[in-house]
């Protein structure tokens, strides 16, 4: 489910049960869209609604449960399997493992960036409960401690506009590569699980993305075998 089908199963749910008045719903919907963010927040954050409240109506919105992180022991061992980055990113954070299943609490279940990210970095089934932002905030700086300075906004603005500038390749030496190799946009520096070994490359690719604009036609080529890093 999209951002955009989310917030409108949101409003029909705000309507239907006379929650918020037609002045209230409009200016929300305003904040959501100037501000970027899903309409239960913005609703929140202009005190219409209460945390409580909105997250019980996301829940119903995306048919999925909430949770209150406050009331729940979050398994220590399951935090290893989401990176930091991804956690403090996309809001979300892993609460416990069963078999193979992973259990996240998220502050947006219908964030699709946010799961294609969890799906780069693990193989376990997902599943999704909604919670609080504040309450995963919190919990997010206890299990994890301090959100990594490397993947700053910045950093995520500049690569995000490197990505986008990937398949438009200037030298036509090279054009065939943007054709020929779709980009999995899931694959980011944000989800790279990292290790001694591929410090050297992983540094290279990072100093081509925060180049000056006209180097970024310069081509970085790294080839091994799936799984090398």
């Amino acid at each position: 489910m999209s951002a955009e089908a989310t917030n409108s199963l949101f409003e029909k749910i705000l309507v239907s049960r006379a929650i918020v008045t037609a002045e209230e719903l409009q200016e929300a919907k305003a904040y959501s869209s100037e501000e970027r963010i899903p309409l239960s927040r913005a609703l929140t954050a202009l005190d219409v609604l209460s945390e409580d409240d909105a997250t019980a109506l996301l829940a119903d919105a995306c048919q999925v449960r909430s949770l209150k992180l406050e009331d729940v022991e979050i398994d220590r061992e399951s935090i290893r399997h989401i990176p930091a980055a991804v956690a403090y990113r996309h809001k979300l954070i892993p609460v416990r493992r069963s078999g193979n299943k992973l259990v996240l609490a998220m502050a947006d279940p219908a964030d699709r960036e946010a799961h294609a990210a969890v799906k780069a970095v693990t193989d376990f089934e997902i599943v999704v409960f909604v919670a609080k932002t504040d309450g995963i905030e919190h919990a997010l700086h206890i299990h994890y401690g301090e959100p990594p300075e490397q993947y700053s906004a910045e950093t995520n603005s500049r690569e995000t506009d490197f990505m986008e500038g990937v398949s438009v390749v200037q030298d036509e030496r090279f054009a065939h590569i943007g054709r020929s190799i779709p980009l999995n946009r899931s694959y980011t520096f944000e989800t790279y699980v990292e290790d001694a070994g591929c410090q050297y490359p992983l540094n290279l690719a990072r100093t081509v993305v925060s180049g000056r604009p006209e180097d970024r036609s310069c081509p970085l080529l790294l080839q091994g075998p799936h799984g090398c890093g």
